[in-house]
């Protein structure tokens, strides 16, 4: 029998039916919805509400449906019961996870808008593409929002899609879009508090940009696609930057919330954005503000030119990193990670430079932020094996720990290898590397929010199969642990440096693993000045094997066919009375 349009409201012993009841709410509210959807459907506002009507109607019908079966349904299963009505469907939909424990709803307006609500948020709010429901996977997510006709950008025929504003802190919003096929460029505008228009650049290749204004300005950007000669029309995008931890962060106002130590001045010169910076000149001089640290937003970061200015948080130094290059008017920005501080209320002091004249602008709070390049990077090569270390980077992204480290070998201008490894560790090995050839190394740094720079590079490291790394200290003194020892370019025998050992107070060694095959140890010294050999501190004999040749040098060897196989130390220390001795080319035979 076909179900009536309103449900029997009345059962025959008199007592109403709450279900019942709100069954019949859901259908008058449908109707609602479709009056106003006939009388103001040419009216965007009308539309909109329109859907957060539909929307409403399908939170009532799951409220109903919980409470007579106990859990929430999809779509069809509120039809099929007469919860929900055919009338408030096009483009309504709705679906419930597999046990029916949370649901997300979804009603698209004639304006492109599509708005949702779920069991858990029941006013409806506009979604964007990266909404999480908290109830659906995103392939559910995908599915149910095709139903409903697709996500409606608004995007002009060209533009580029997808375009972000986020306030990175309260002086500067970052735009990020997608990139446009065929585009030859991009013009970016912003406005602040619906102020003039200003060009951001007037054409540039990249997809992300910064734009700089002051404390809860309302920001606005637009950006045009570049073709040759044509262009566009704009996208745009809209944020509110937040309110500053620092009084006057930018000094527009002059000093105006700082305190001075000493005669520090304001600059119109030079400035990294807006009209003003400090002109800090000498290190006796200073400017401090008393702040508390956001929780949320621990890291220091402030503009600089020419001197670097040396930053205090209550009188005790913290190191500060540069985290982007030099660009509007040569300013540097640089990071210090206040973590530590994060919530409490502190003095933060920027001082001067004794060289010259540091200029300060643009002091912020922001968020944790990618890390900044591993420092100090070294290879060594030995048996078959490149091993590359690292110094942690100064600024690790602000309260957040490097989760990896990727080390990477290039030769011959192409990458030839990479190694991932944890974040606690600081050496990678490389195997598999062409014995002999030379390699170039690089090392980055990753955390939950990016991937640094590449660190400097290191090297060429040529790859050897030795026991010893480094045997000819071309690569310095690393891998050898010494003793007063130095390096000497105008005696050597191969390649360009050997080791210089003036006397018995010199000495290098190293930890080898004497290999069975090749148990003779074999090295290169000048005529008559023979370096002392010893094995686990015990003396071993040597004697010449090749005369003197490249350079004046003689080899000599040592019989270690008693240690084969075996991992000792390998030392050389310098000889007594007969001048410098000069050690190169260590090596098994």
């Amino acid at each position: 029998m076909q179900r009536p349009l309103v449900p029997e409201l009345r059962k025959s012993s008199g007592a109403f039916d709450l279900p019942s009841i709100i069954t019949g709410v859901v259908v008058v509210g449908i109707l609602a919805a479709g009056v106003l959807a006939a009388i103001f459907g040419v009216i965007p506002f009308a539309q909109d509400r329109g859907a957060k009507q539909d929307l409403s109607s399908i939170r009532t019908a799951e409220g109903v449906a919980k409470a007579k079966d106990n859990r929430f349904m999809d779509h069809a299963g509120l039809l099929d019961t007469g919860y929900l009505q055919p009338s408030s469907t096009e483009k309504t939909t709705v679906k419930a996870d597999t046990k029916g424990t949370c649901y997300v709803g979804l009603a698209k307006s004639g304006t492109g808008k599509i708005f949702y609500s779920t069991d858990a948020r029941t006013d409806p709010e506009v979604l964007e593409a990266d909404t999480d429901t908290g109830c659906l996977t995103p392939e559910e997510l995908a599915e149910l929002i095709e139903e409903v006709g697709g996500i409606e950008d608004g995007t002009p025929e060209g533009a580029p899609k997808k375009l972000k504003l986020t306030a990175v802190s309260a002086l500067e919003a970052k735009a990020t879009w997608n990139p446009v096929k065929g585009a030859t460029g991009y013009k970016i505008e912003y406005q602040a508090n619906n102020g003039a228009w200003t060009t951001r650049l007037e054409s540039t290749t990249e997809t992300t940009v910064s734009i700089y204004a002051q404390p809860k300005d309302t920001v606005t950007v637009r950006v045009y696609t570049l073709k040759g000669e044509g262009m566009s029309e704009p996208s745009t995008a809209t944020v509110r930057l937040p309110d500053s931890a620092f009084t006057n962060p930018g000094f527009e106002s002059g000093l105006l919330g700082w305190t001075k130590v000493s005669a520090v001045l304001t600059n119109t010169t030079y400035k990294h954005a807006g009209g003003m910076s400090a002109d800090i000149q000498f290190s006796s001089h200073a400017v401090e503000q008393v702040v508390t640290v956001p929780v949320e937003s621990p890291v220091l970061t402030f503009w600089t030119r020419n001197a670097v200015p040396k930053v205090l948080v209550n009188n005790v130094d913290v190191a500060t990193a540069v985290t982007a290059p030099a660009a509007e008017n040569g300013f540097t920005q640089r990071s210090a990670d206040l973590s530590a501080y994060a919530g409490k209320t502190v003095t933060v002091r920027f001082a001067g430079s004794s060289s010259e004249v540091s200029y300060l602008d643009d002091v912020a709070f922001q968020g944790p932020m990618a890390p900044t390049a591993p420092r100090s990077v070294t290879a060594l090569s030995k048996s078959g094996t490149a091993t590359v270390s690292w110094v942690r980077p100064v600024f690790t992204g602000g309260g957040i720990p490097v989760t990896s480290y990727t080390a990477t070998a290039w030769t011959g201008g192409s990458q030839a290898a990479s190694v991932k490894v944890d974040g606690d560790q600081l050496t990678a090995v490389f195997t598999g590397l062409e014995a002999g050839a030379n390699y170039t190394l690089r090392v980055r740094a990753t955390n939950q929010v990016g991937t640094s720079p590449d660190s400097t590079t290191f090297g060429p490291v040529a790859l050897n199969t030795g026991a010893f790394a480094n045997p000819g200290f071309e690569n310095d003194l690393l891998g050898w642990t010494i003793s007063n020892t130095y390096l000497s370019t105008s005696n050597k025998h191969a390649g360009s440096r050997s080791a210089a050992l003036n006397n018995f107070a010199y000495w290098v060694e190293q930890v080898v693993t004497v290999p069975a095959e090749t148990p003779v140890l074999t090295f290169w010294a000048q005529q008559n000045r023979n370096p002392k050999v010893q094995v686990n501190n015990v003396d071993v004999a040597t004697a010449v094997t090749a005369p003197a040749a490249e350079n004046g040098f003689t080899q000599r060897s040592a019989d270690l066919s008693a240690y084969a196989g075996k991992t000792v130390t390998v030392r050389f220390t310098g000889s007594t009375g007969v001048g410098e001795t000069y050690l190169d080319d260590v090596t098994f035979k």
